[in-house]
């Protein structure tokens, strides 16, 4: 179980959310699923969300695929929901392109 504080900026409109997380079902090592409940802070409505992460072995490799299946619900919902989907896609190609540089061999000028 977490918590957390959620803060991002979206065009004109900023959403700020107290997070919960719950860890709902691992199957080590392949598989977590997590429950997320959110409030949003200074405006009516209600974040819930659904996360299934796999991990797969690719060769030397692995391959990390996940799905998260999200709800804003209420006043937030009705104004925020198509925008916080386009800066969800936005935050998962950093997240990748982040995830793919932490994990990369070292480059030999870099040593």
């Amino acid at each position: 179980h977490y918590e957390a504080n959620f803060e991002t900026k979206v065009a004109y409109l900023k959403f700020k959310f107290a997070v919960t997380v719950e860890v709902t079902n691992i199957q080590e090592p392949s598989v977590i699923e997590a429950k997320i409940e959110g409030t949003p802070l200074g405006v009516v409505g209600r974040l819930t969300a659904k996360s299934i992460t796999t991990l797969e072995q690719a060769g030397n490799e692995t391959k990390v695929t996940y799905s998260v299946e999200s709800t804003l619900a209420g006043k937030l919902g009705s104004i925020g929901q198509p925008v916080l989907r386009s800066k969800a896609k936005d935050m998962e190609k950093i997240f990748a392109q982040r995830l793919r540089a932490a994990f990369a061999p070292a480059s030999p000028e870099a040593r």
